[in-house]
C-alpha cells in the first residue's frame, strides 16, 4: 500500500533535490488514477469552476462546491497528500471566516493542507489559519481570483515593480507561517529570488528553475491541472480556461483524449 507523504517528507525531498509530483484533480476517478500513478500531492483547485462547470473564471465557485469535490478526491486518493483550494470570498472578509472555512476542509474533506491566493494583503489570514493548527500553501504570481486586477490571465513579475511585489509577497507568505508556496507564471529569475527563504516551492510555469538558488536547493516541481497534460481542455477551450484564450504556453500536452 502506498504511504502518504507528510510535509516533512516533502522538505526532505527538497533538500535532496528530488522532484515532487503534483497535479490538480477534481473528482474520484482522476484522484484514483493519480494515486495509482504514485503522484505525491493533489490540489483540489477552484479551477474546477472552469474545467468542470464551464464558468469563465473561478469567481462563481463556492465553499460547498469545493468541499464536495475535495471529499471525492480524498475518497479516490486516501494515501495521497491532498490540498483544498480556498475559493473567492471564503477568506478575504476576515481572519475568523478564513479559519472557519479552512476548518471545513479539514473536518469535512479530511485534507492535509489548504491553499490561499495572495501575499502581503492576506498575511493575517494565513497567520490565523496556521495559529489554528492547519497547514497552508501560499499562492503568488498569477492569482486567478484577482485576474481582473491583473489585467487577465497574464504572467507576473516581468517589470521591476511587479518583480519586487512578488518577492515581497513570498516573504510575507513565509513569515505568516505558510508551509509551501505555489508560484504561478513567474519568470525563472524572479522565482529564484522569491525562494531565498525557507518555504517549500511548487511552481506552475516557472520552467527553468535551477536546482540551486541563493545557495540553497529548491525543488524542481511543476503543478499541472489534470485536464491539461491529457488535452481534455481542448473540449473546453484550452485547459478549461475562458474561451478565446490563447494556447496555454505553460503546459505541454503529453497525451490526448481528443
Amino acid at each position: 500500500m502506498k504511504k502518504k507523504k507528510s510535509i516533512q517528507d516533502f522538505y526532505a525531498m527538497k533538500e535532496k533535490g528530488e522532484q515532487i509530483t503534483y497535479i490538480t484533480s477534481y473528482d474520484y476517478p482522476t484522484a484514483t488514477f493519480a494515486e495509482r500513478a504514485g503522484i505525491d500531492m493533489i490540489l483540489v483547485g477552484d479551477s474546477l469552476g472552469m474545467c468542470v462547470y464551464g464558468y469563465e473564471g473561478t469567481m462563481p465557485v463556492t465553499m460547498d462546491m469545493m468541499i464536495v469535490h475535495s471529499e471525492a478526491v480524498r475518497r479516490g486518493a486516501p494515501n495521497t497528500y491532498v490540498i483544498g483550494d480556498m475559493p473567492f470570498l471564503s477568506y478575504q472578509t476576515s481572519d475568523e471566516a478564513a479559519v472557519e472555512n479552512a476548518g471545513r476542509f479539514y473536518k469535512e474533506a479530511r485534507v492535509d493542507a489548504i491553499k490561499l491566493e495572495g501575499g502581503v494583503r492576506i498575511y493575517s489570514r494565513i497567520k490565523a489559519i496556521v495559529d489554528a493548527g492547519m497547514l497552508v500553501m501560499g499562492h503568488i504570481g498569477l492569482t486567478p481570483q484577482s485576474s481582473s486586477q491583473l489585467g487577465g490571465f497574464k504572467a507576473q513579475g516581468r517589470t521591476l515593480d511587479s518583480a519586487k511585489a512578488q518577492v515581497e509577497d513570498a516573504l510575507a507568505v513565509q513569515e505568516a507561517g505558510a508551509a509551501m508556496i505555489l508560484l504561478e507564471a513567474i519568470p525563472p529569475e524572479v522565482a529564484r529570488e522569491t525562494l531565498r527563504g525557507s518555504g517549500q516551492d511548487l511552481h506552475r510555469g516557472a520552467h527553468q528553475l535551477c536546482e540551486r538558488g541563493a545557495g540553497q536547493k529548491i525543488s524542481r516541481t511543476q503543478a499541472h491541472l489534470s485536464h491539461d497534460p491529457g488535452g481534455v481542455g481542448k473540449i473546453q477551450g484550452m485547459g478549461g480556461y475562458p474561451k478565446g484564450r490563447k494556447k496555454d504556453k505553460i503546459i505541454p500536452r503529453v497525451s490526448g483524449f481528443v
